[in-house]
């Protein structure tokens, strides 16, 4: 897998189609006969990465179409390319965005998109391969990003020890900062621990589930962003969708936690309370996913930055403040 390029590519800006766009493809000139067609690309075929689609010039090189392998098959000898060509086609132009363009490929399920300069002139094709490799070059990305690593381009074995932990540093302290927040929101509820010790018990369970909560939500949206199925204009559907989400999951984790928290011998009443808490931690987590991710888009920032650790400290600690507030009121300690 993978495309095959040249030396012109690296003309392109890095992330432009053009950087990754095959050059080796059937180009036919659209006042060639069928059985000129046939013969040229027989003479050429055993080089090209793709000889079932070709596409159709002008004298000026400029594209004016496309025709299947097929349908050259299925038409008479005689006829002109122009004659039997698709002459409405989807094109990239070479300076397009390769992310982009993968949305494109796996949305419209496409083989591939002709590349054109400015001037319409055909320069290369960019192809599912293509597509697949940009899609795991961002993959892989966004994992280092959602493990709070920042993005390399050398390889693991190939970086020195230093820079690896220069990589890691800044968002382990960030991380760090987040937990001690958290830390001092537990302390400062020590009075309601020491009337009822129970209460750390079913700490780890609210704050493990909002986390997941928030990340599920988190990613969904990101991975929509990716393929260009959401975008900032549909903040307020995708709020008010999670919103529901919430409501649906929370009710269904409401009831096998409220038997849950009553197996381990604890009352209706703390029952209740951390039931309660679950439901609103849920809601706050996927509510702070929704928010932190489509903040990220708006001050241009890679929404994978705003997920896993930094996405869950935060979550942590609203869930804490959720969780003690409500056996405050409840429990009247």
């Amino acid at each position: 897998m993978g495309n095959n390029t040249d030396l012109k590519n690296l003309e392109y800006p890095e992330d432009s189609a053009g950087r990754i766009m095959t050059t080796e493809y059937v180009e036919l000139i659209y006042n060639m006969t069928v059985a000129d067609a046939f013969t040229y690309i027989q003479e050429v075929g055993r080089e090209k990465q793709n000889i079932y689609t070709c596409y159709v010039v002008n004298k000026s090189q400029k594209l004016i179409g496309m025709v299947s392998a097929r349908t050259l098959l299925l038409s008479d000898q005689d006829l002109f390319v122009v004659d039997i060509m698709e002459p409405n086609v989807l094109s990239a132009n070479v300076l397009d965005d390769q992310e982009s363009l993968m949305s494109d490929i796996v949305k419209y399920g496409f083989i591939a998109l002709p590349v054109v300069d400015d001037d319409r002139k055909l320069v290369g094709v960019f192809t599912y391969d293509d597509a697949f490799n940009v899609q795991e070059e961002e993959v892989t990305e966004d994992f280092r990003k959602m493990a709070a690593v920042s993005p390399s381009e050398v390889p693991y074995l190939s970086t020195g020890v230093f820079k690896l932990s220069m990589q890691r540093i800044p968002w382990l302290l960030l991380l760090t900062i987040f937990a001690s927040i958290t830390g001092f929101i537990v302390e400062s509820y020590e009075e309601s621990l020491a009337v009822l010790p129970a209460l750390v018990a079913f700490v780890p369970m609210l704050m493990n589930t909002g986390g997941n909560a928030g990340t599920q939500s988190s990613t969904v949206i990101i991975r929509g962003m990716a393929l260009g199925e959401i975008g900032l204009v549909d903040s307020f559907k995708v709020t008010w969708k999670e919103l529901s989400v919430s409501f649906i999951v929370g009710a269904m984790l409401f009831v096998t936690t409220y038997v849950s928290v009553l197996f381990f011998g604890e009352g209706s009443v703390m029952a209740i309370t951390v039931c309660l808490a679950m439901l609103a931690t849920i809601i706050i987590s996927n509510l702070t996913g929704v928010f932190l991710t489509f903040l990220a888009k708006l001050i241009k920032v890679d929404p994978a930055v705003m997920a896993a650790p930094l996405l869950t400290n935060i979550i942590d600690a609203l869930a804490l403040i959720v969780y003690f507030s409500l056996a405050r009121a409840i429990l009247r300690i």
